[in-house]
């Protein structure tokens, strides 16, 4: 299709249905993402076979992406379905409480470094930013907090510290298993969740061509840190994604569209991006901006100044 903008579309069990990767093929799809958070490995070495006989038979040329999981940001679930939070409450998140005990005063968590990540005063974001809490106290695996922005809570959905912080690698042991399954696949793409420096996109490729893969590497902008290190996280992708996060969806987003998005010419070789569910940030940007720092902020200003000086002027933007 003669179109600058790419879609992706994510494999499942719905598309496991009879002609529903047949209808997305000729609807536009562009790329199929494989999420390695959820399926087992042989049902997404199964719908990658499927996709690519399917897109063969179209005679479309269609890529696979295989998203790492990363680390487990995210908390556990509730033992009676989605509870509603409310201001000014108490909530605890609890390391040690069961994967399905939660309820409307604590929920399980399942990132086991969270108690020593954060203290009295943080402010932790959760489902995409809809929810917000204030540490109040830390005691042993519960992080006792007051609920700041109430909503509907469900369960899985991910944590977020404002302003960075939490010390979870971007890679683990379940990643590198993923990386050599998707160089067997031979994906078009992988794509690393939480990355913090340019060294976790250079790990993550020097593993990738080690198991005889060649995908092209997609930095997910999820991270406060990630910020601080935007340039060089990018200079080693190929590709940039700002995924859903709590803090920067709307920040980043603006960002990265104002880099690659408009058709204002080169900037230096870096990698063009993707949107991931960039809407649900749009209407948390003064959530977003108290986490910034103002080494942040120049740094923002001072990279969307290089890009506007290439702007010839008259130019259509």
């Amino acid at each position: 299709m003669n179109r600058k903008t790419k879609i992706v579309a994510t494999m499942g069990p719905a598309t496991d249905q009879p002609g529903v990767l047949e209808r997305l093929i000729a609807a536009g799809v562009d790329v199929f993402r494989i999420n390695f958070s959820h399926g087992k490995t042989a049902e997404h070495a199964e719908r990658i076979v499927q996709a690519r006989e399917i897109a063969g038979r179209l005679g479309r040329d269609v890529g696979i992406l295989c998203d790492l999981q990363g680390p487990k940001i995210r908390i556990e679930n509730f033992a009676d379905g989605a509870v509603e939070l409310v201001e000014g409450r108490p909530f605890t998140l609890d390391t040690a409480l069961g994967t399905a005990a939660g309820d409307v005063t604590m929920v399980g968590c399942a990132y086991q470094q969270l108690p020593q990540d954060v203290a009295a005063g943080d402010v932790l974001l959760l489902n995409d930013g809809a929810i917000a809490l204030r540490v109040d106290t830390v005691d042993g695996s519960r992080v006792h907090c007051v609920v700041t922005q109430g909503g509907t809570l469900s369960g899985r959905k991910g944590i977020n510290k404002l302003g960075g912080g939490l010390s979870a690698p971007a890679l683990t042991d379940e990643d590198l298993a993923n990386i050599r399954h998707a160089a067997e696949w031979n994906a078009d793409f992988l794509a690393v969740s939480f990355p913090r420096t340019a060294a976790d996109i250079t790990r993550a490729r020097e593993l990738l061509q080690a198991a005889g893969g060649d995908a092209w590497i997609v930095a997910k902008i999820e991270r406060a840190e990630a910020l601080e290190n935007l340039e060089d996280i990018l200079r080693a992708a190929d590709v940039a994604m700002v995924a859903r996060t709590s803090t920067l969806t709307l920040l980043v987003a603006l960002f990265l569209l104002m880099a690659f998005a408009l058709p204002i010419g080169e900037f230096e070789g870096l990698p063009p991006a993707w949107f991931e569910n960039v809407y649900n940030g749009l209407f948390a940007g003064t959530v977003l901006m108290v986490g910034l720092s103002a080494a942040t902020v120049v740094m923002i200003y001072t990279t969307l100044m290089r890009v506007l000086t290439k702007i010839t002027p008259g130019e259509d933007v």
